[in-house]
C-alpha cells in the first residue's frame, strides 16, 4: 500500500459524520414530506364533504303535519207532536217545547 497523505486521512475521519449528517437529513426530509402530505389530503377531503353538502338539497327544519279528523255521526230525530219540531229520538224531552215524548 502506498502512503496515506493528510487529504485523504481527513476525507476518511470526515466522510462517516457527513453521510450520517446526510441519512439524517433524508429521514427528516421524508418525514416531513409525508406529513405535508397527509395535511394535503386532509384539506382536500375537507373540501370535498364541504362541496357535497352544498349540492344536497336544503333539508326543512321542522315539518309541521296537520291532521284533521272529520267524525261524522247520524243522529235519529223525530217530530214533537205537539210543535212539529225535530227532536233527537234519545231525549225524554222536546228541546223547543218540553212536551213529554
Amino acid at each position: 500500500m502506498g502512503r496515506v497523505g493528510p487529504l485523504e486521512l481527513l476525507l476518511e475521519r470526515v466522510a462517516l459524520p457527513i453521510v450520517s449528517v446526510l441519512v439524517a437529513l433524508a429521514w427528516i426530509g421524508a418525514i416531513v414530506g409525508f406529513v405535508r402530505f397527509r395535511a394535503r389530503r386532509r384539506r382536500e377531503r375537507e373540501r370535498e364533504a364541504v362541496g357535497h353538502r352544498a349540492l344536497e338539497a336544503p333539508r326543512p327544519e321542522v315539518r309541521v303535519v296537520e291532521r284533521e279528523k272529520i267524525v261524522e255521526r247520524q243522529v235519529l230525530v223525530m217530530r214533537c207532536r205537539f210543535c212539529n219540531k225535530l227532536t233527537p229520538v234519545d231525549g225524554t224531552a222536546c228541546a223547543e217545547c218540553g212536551a213529554h215524548l
